[in-house]
């Protein structure tokens, strides 16, 4: 990559560069200052050095005398569709100092690294920006390819939305809606007393890649390797399990991680599903482990899947809502949605088409949390 460039943005100084190894310290400030979290070293290096698809930091930052105001990071994916593999970056957690914003820094710092990566390591970029964020990528030659839209399951209504919803809304329009669905959803989530469930601490990624090679999607989705799913799912954030679901001779995976928010509250995310998909013995065992996982986490405060890791009938038999609907649209903080760009020309329709699937197609995306910049 080039060194850096200097520019003058709305009258300020500014050096857009590469991620140097110094910056580490004044990247995990800035990243505290804008997303009001601590992250560990740990999960710098998990997310930005151990990734095995490339071999440099894919960070660019912003620095004004010495202090970095602004960084645009990107995490890589080994990404598949039908026999073919592709390398994509997902921008992933961009912060602009406060008293640096709406100076142009976004944009610059987005137009190095596509200049500098044009033709190089990417095949294409995806991402999932929020509605505030999605004209800034528009105007950068992405394109809006579908809702990023996520299930939840409540057990109250701590915890979701913007920190703790207020006690007199969440219980006059949420806490019905949750009492109604608790006493459908026993009728509609029993198991067939064939199927066996199996839980296990951590990630047997060599089992998980076997699975997943059973039933490969011809769409677009992360490349599920042993070496992809060992890197992936070892981020320091979080505790995880798996649960193996047999019936009749079939075995499906369900992946799951478990952290504590900030609040307080406790989400368990419902990360994975292997294989794919399958006949009815791969419903009903599926069924099954799903309904052991929420059982066996009594302490957990909301449970979360994304895109179409669980069937949309078992997603209703067991109570989960989408929160681009109400009740929960009226509590969620903005929509996300799948957003994707070629490295080259975004001009050329034909940049666009890769393993000849348009990039932009949203029958041709198959996702989960695995794709998701969720940490």
């Amino acid at each position: 990559m080039a060194s850096q460039v200097a520019q003058t943005i709305a009258g300020e100084e500014y050096t857009i560069r590469p991620y140097r190894s110094g910056d580490l310290q004044a990247f995990l400030e800035l990243d505290t200052v804008v997303w009001d979290r601590e992250q560990s070293p740990e999960w710098f290096r998990w997310k930005y050095i151990s990734n095995p698809f490339v071999d440099f930091v894919p960070i660019v930052v912003a620095e004004q005398d010495g202090e970095i105001v602004g960084s645009r990071p990107f995490m890589v994916f080994e990404l598949r569709a039908g026999e073919s593999t592709f390398i994509g970056y997902q921008p992933a957690d961009t912060s602009v100092h406060p008293d640096h914003r709406r100076n142009g820094i976004f944009s610059s710092m987005t137009e190095f690294a596509l200049t500098e990566y044009a033709g190089t390591e990417p095949d294409f970029y995806f991402n999932y920006p929020n509605e505030y964020a999605r004209p800034g990528y528009e105007s950068l030659g992405w394109h809006t390819v579908s809702p990023a839209v996520t299930h939840f399951l409540l057990r109250s209504t701590t915890g979701y939305g913007n920190g703790s919803l207020p006690s007199k809304i969440g219980k006059t329009l949420l806490n019905p809606a949750l009492t109604l669905r608790q006493q459908f959803r026993s009728k509609r989530t029993s198991v067939n007393s064939a199927v066996s469930v199996r839980r296990i601490e951590g990630v047997p990624y060599k089992r998980l890649a076997t699975l997943y090679r059973r039933n490969i999607p011809t769409a677009f989705h992360a490349h599920r390797s042993e070496q992809f799913l060992r890197w992936r799912l070892s981020s320091p954030v979080w505790s995880r399990e798996t649960y193996f679901a047999a019936s009749d001779s079939c075995t499906v995976a369900v992946v799951i991680r478990t952290r504590t928010l900030t609040n307080g509250a406790v989400l368990t995310q419902i990360v994975d599903v292997l294989p794919f998909s399958g006949d009815d013995r791969w419903q009903m065992a599926l069924k099954g482990a799903v309904k052991r996982v929420i059982t066996d986490h009594q302490q957990t405060d909301l449970f979360a899947t994304v895109g179409n890791t669980l069937p949309k009938e078992l997603l209703n038999a067991f109570g989960f809502m989408s929160n681009d609907r109400l009740p929960l649209s009226y509590f969620s903080r903005y929509s996300t949605a799948l957003v994707t760009r070629p490295n080259g020309d975004p001009a050329d329709e034909n940049a666009w088409r890769y393993g000849n699937r348009p990039i932009d197609d949203p029958t041709q995306w198959r996702q989960t949390f695995i794709e998701w910049d969720t940490s």
